[in-house]
């Protein structure tokens, strides 16, 4: 299920990488529903972002519409790890992803700058090469 970014925040969502996967709701917590505590359930959200790469273990993605932001970024996930990567710069933005899979994206991404900037200028989406 996709959610509007302004919704989810007046619902006090938080929709940072390391908050992705699931999102608690107060309401749905056992006290709520007068069951014991630990009974507790949640409810996953995931976020549609077309897949621009695939490579060892590394899966890049792109947000695309208007409610995207600048700068210029994609989004990394590795396991239960994730990372936003500024492409001018190819550093990390955000996220937690080890040191061996940034480095692979940074080689990953320098090969196809252009590519990426291309992809994020004009929101048309296609896949690109991996690394050998």
């Amino acid at each position: 299920m996709a959610i509007d970014k302004r919704a989810a925040a007046l619902l006090g969502f938080d929709l940072s990488p390391r908050a992705r996967a699931n999102i608690p709701l107060r309401s749905l917590l056992p006290e709520a529903r007068g069951q014991k505590p630990g009974a507790g359930c949640t409810i996953s959200i995931s976020f549609a972002m077309p897949e621009l790469s695939r490579f060892y273990g590394l899966v890049i993605k792109m947000f695309f519409g208007a409610s995207e932001h600048n700068p210029p970024h994609f989004h990394v996930t590795y396991g239960e790890h994730v990372g936003v990567i500024d492409m001018a710069t190819l550093t990390m933005e955000e996220g937690d992803l080890p040191a061996r899979a940034q480095a692979l994206v940074r080689e990953w991404a320098s090969i196809h700058r252009a590519e990426l900037m291309e992809i994020w200028n004009t929101q048309t989406f296609r896949k690109i090469e991996p690394l050998p």
